[in-house]
């Protein structure tokens, strides 16, 4: 373990070695993203970025104007990473089209975590720009002093429970005594009036292209569960499942759980092959979204 003030010296040790090519950092830092793409970029050392926070667009010019080459990947775990990429594209091109919904988030994680899932807060822009009307204030300013579940209006009769309890998480959930200390568990529940002024297409265009998602190459290996009522992927160890909950004419649930930590280790060695495929490039931020249109090549 290094402390900041050797970083530097241990970058200029690497940098001047004798190995054949650099090493392929991976960092997790917290609070100092800039700080050590500055670092790594000075010495041309190629990089993943894991972690949250900093500017991003100061990190991108740092990379390109030095000439180095990057992954950033604040989110590891490809497979909800292409399921936020598969909603950001479906909303965009049903912009609006949801008017009149109701939306019932309900994300869990382990009680240490104090503030509302920032994947969940992604997906309610997503449904945002699909017309639902959501006012998220008090999702983005929510911190906890204490581990307890909490449902937060969000307009008209959409809301967004948070659940921190252990108890809860255990019983009604279903979560595994083993992962309650670490775990991520979403669903968004999607329902409309039977009402000829609300239309039904959005939510069955949803349905089909979720199925057609499913069976991406970041799902190859997983296991298949297809409905009805549920359409799913599930991995071999069962960590992690995505899918869709189709309830009816009028409603559905998408959702997506993880247990523990492995598919962000997956994740990352996958990001670190990608990164060890482009290395000779210059001046190039590459993110996951890359790394997911690239699985299945050069491999």
């Amino acid at each position: 373990m290094l402390s900041p003030a050797e970083h530097e010296d241990f970058l200029v040790a690497v940098s001047s070695s004798a190995l054949k090519q650099l090493p392929i950092i991976v960092d997790f830092s917290k609070g100092a993203v800039n700080r050590n793409a500055e670092l790594y970029c000075k010495y041309r050392i190629p990089f993943v970025m894991g972690a949250t926070g900093g500017d991003g667009t100061a990190l991108e010019r740092i990379v390109v104007e030095s000439g180095n080459v990057a992954v950033v990947a604040p989110n590891m775990a490809l497979p909800i990473v292409a399921f936020q990429e598969f909603m950001d594209n479906f909303s965009r091109r049903y912009e609006g089209q949801m008017n009149g919904y109701t939306l019932k988030v309900r994300e869990s994680h382990q009680k240490t975590k104090p503030d509302a899932s920032g994947t969940a807060k992604a997906f309610l822009r997503y449904f945002q720009r699909l017309g639902i009307e959501l006012d998220t204030a008090l999702v983005d300013k929510l911190k906890m002093e204490n581990p307890v579940d909490i449902m937060l209006p969000l307009e008209g009769d959409s809301t967004f429970t948070v659940i921190r309890d252990p108890r809860t998480q255990r019983g009604s959930l279903g979560v595994p005594e083993e992962f309650l200390s670490g775990h991520g568990w979403h669903t968004y529940n999607l329902s409309l009036p039977d009402s000829p002024k609300v239309s039904t297409l959005p939510l069955a265009s949803l349905r089909s292209e979720l199925r057609e998602f499913l069976e991406r190459k970041v799902f190859a290996g997983y296991d298949s569960v297809s409905g009805p009522p549920f359409w799913k992927r599930v991995s071999s160890d069962g960590n992690v499942v995505v899918g869709l909950h189709d309830i009816g004419t009028f409603e559905a649930a998408l959702f997506h759980n993880i247990n523990g930590r492995q598919v962000y280790a997956d994740g990352g060695i996958s990001l670190v092959g990608f990164l060890s495929r482009h290395r000779g490039e210059k001046g190039r931020v590459y993110t996951a979204i890359d790394v997911l249109n690239n699985l299945g090549k050069n491999n």
